[in-house]
């Protein structure tokens, strides 16, 4: 295409058509993957978050994680006019249970006894999420555009679009890809106003700092990213103005003076305490969560969040079921609460390799390359690329720095979504710097797309179980990872195989407790390997590789795991035929 044509296609009418265009094919994919995709292990208690923030005005609902997320997937319910809801005075009453506990009954109580059609419900809480994939697209368009120009801003969409381990989260009632818009937007806001400091991007800086403290506890972790982003930027602007000093109020530099940035944090704190309804008088017994063995361990990660957890009890800050929230968190990170399985080792501890292997073989090889190229041709940092350098790579290193040494909760690539948008936008810059001049290099960018993009449509609908060509894709990687690729979707596609290969009688013990597989039509009886009859026997890949504590999992595993199964749904659940004697 000539120069003019490109620039008439990229103006401001056709760039924002091209965006549609883009913005359209991930929306269809994420919503028809929806469709096919059966409720996953996390969803209901994300959901009966959601639900008692909405109808119930609980803030104490909101202890897991913070209660942004959860309630905008929470409001998708109001259209449901004709939902059953439990009493008020039960969830009042409930209140006094372990806030783990009572999430767990409200979500049986909402899916599983009170309402008959759960996967109606299901769907619609989707929605918000689904909304919210679109504006992250946006927000990586826009960011790309401003720093590389139109036709990067656009690259980095598609990128953003077709991405498989974006689509895995796109559609589903879990905070990650919420998270990552709002830390994605706090970034961007931050970067405008070292760029343009005004009253607008200050406010707008102050907002989407807060914003993103509400939608994960991961964003605490910004904090510190900001304060050494304002060291390194404000060295930088020391530099090029000798007379800029950080103890004096001038405007505008006052926008960028360390004072601006002790105003951003509190007003982030305020913007959590009207997250959390301005509560007062709310108390919690922060030293009950001391009193277990991770304390005692002896390890140098568990002893820092312990000394956290123990500082947090002390100094009553407001909102303290923000603070206890985290102060639980702490703890959940430091161990599994259940096996873990990678590599073909298990254990509850994790592995401090675990995230960067996984990000290697989860992450398409194209995009890799793509990467790989960008690095290669990055200039060392100066002028032009200072800024792009520290809000785009810093945080991607900062956040994998913190996951590789402080969470061994290790439950998949969705901890590490919100890199993903961060990395399209560096990659993007491949246009900018115009190194793609000669027809090899449009030729090797062309089939570099081209292989991204058939590696998404393939793995349709279901991207959790995404893997690259280098580990043998969904079923070479199964072998490796399952706890983050197994979360109990396989469920409508089992039912579909019950009806296509009459599995009849089918035996089958559910990945997902709360709500019934027989909401999506499969028909199964309780599975009993003590005495086995004949049949088809059904286990998802998850309760083959990690010992459960249930002895009936543990034993039918054990039997089933010796015979090759005749089907696998989608590669997670696997299915035995038993035949009569």
């Amino acid at each position: 295409m000539k120069m003019k044509h490109w620039q008439k296609a990229l103006g401001k009418r056709g760039a924002w058509r091209w965006v549609s265009l883009l913005l359209g094919i991930h929306l269809l994919l994420s919503y028809t993957s929806a469709r096919r995709t059966a409720v996953i292990a996390d969803e209901p208690f994300h959901l009966a978050r959601g639900a008692g923030l909405v109808f119930f005005q609980d803030q104490s609902f909101a202890v897991s994680h913070p209660p942004l997320i959860n309630f905008i997937n929470g409001l998708a319910l109001l259209t449901l006019p004709e939902i059953n809801l439990p009493n008020p005075e039960l969830v009042s009453l409930s209140r006094k249970m372990d806030p783990s506990d009572r999430r767990n009954a409200f979500a049986h109580l909402l899916l599983s006894r009170l309402n008959p059609e759960p996967k109606e419900i299901i769907d619609r809480a989707r929605i918000p999420t689904l909304i919210l994939s679109v504006l992250l697209g946006i927000a990586v368009f826009i960011w790309a555009k401003k720093i590389y120009g139109a036709k990067a801003g656009l690259f980095a969409l598609f990128l953003y679009s077709l991405c498989p381990n974006i689509l895995a989260h796109s559609h589903l009632i879990t905070n990650d890809l919420g998270a990552s818009l709002f830390i994605l937007s706090s970034l961007y806001f931050y970067f405008q106003l070292t760029k343009k400091p005004n009253a607008v991007n200050f406010a707008l800086a102050v907002i989407f700092f807060g914003l993103a403290q509400l939608s994960k506890f991961t964003a605490i972790l910004l904090y510190p990213l900001y304060f050494i982003i304002w060291t390194l930027c404000f060295a930088r602007l020391k530099k090029d103005n000798p007379k800029l000093s950080w103890c004096k109020i001038r405007l505008p530099d006052f926008y960028l003076n360390f004072w601006s940035l002790l105003i951003i944090f509190l007003g982030s704190w305020f913007i959590i305490w009207l997250g959390y309804g301005f509560e007062i008088g709310v108390n919690w017994n922060f030293s009950s969560l001391m009193k277990n063995e991770i304390c005692e361990s002896g390890k140098l990660t568990a002893e820092i969040k312990c000394a956290l957890i123990a500082l947090f009890g002390k100094i009553p800050l407001l909102p303290r079921t923000f603070f206890y929230g985290l102060a639980r968190t702490l703890i959940l990170t430091e161990q599994h609460e259940h096996e873990l399985y990678f590599l073909g080792k298990t254990g509850l501890n994790g592995w401090w390799y675990y995230y960067p292997i996984l990000f290697l073989i989860k992450t398409p090889l194209a995009l890799l390359i793509l990467l790989g190229l960008r690095i290669s041709q990055w200039k060392k940092i100066g002028q032009p690329s200072f800024l792009p350098g520290v809000f785009l790579l810093l945080p991607i290193v900062w956040f994998f720095g913190w996951f590789i040494l402080f969470n061994r909760k290790e439950i998949g690539i969705r901890h590490l979504i919100l890199a993903y948008p961060l990395i399209f936008i560096f990659i993007s810059g491949l246009l900018k710097e115009n190194l793609l001049v000669r027809f090899r290099a449009k030729l090797i960018l062309s089939l570099l797309c081209v292989w991204f993009g058939l590696s998404s449509v393939i793995s349709f609908p279901d991207y959790l179980t995404y893997f690259n060509e280098a580990v043998g894709r969904r079923w070479g990687g199964l072998k490796v990872s399952v706890l983050g690729e197994d979360w109990g979707q396989g469920v409508s596609r089992l039912a579909q195989l019950q009806k296509q290969k009459g599995l009849y009688p089918l035996f089958y013990i559910p990945y997902v407790m709360v709500v019934s597989p027989g909401a999506y039509g499969l028909e199964y009886e309780e599975m009993d390997c003590v005495s086995p009859k004949p049949g088809y026997y059904a286990l998802h890949l998850n309760q083959l590789l990690r010992p459960i504590k249930d002895e009936k999992i543990k034993q039918c595993a054990g039997l089933l795991k010796q015979f090759p199964p005749v089907y696998k749904s989608q590669g997670t659940i696997w299915v035995w035929r038993i035949p009569e004697k």
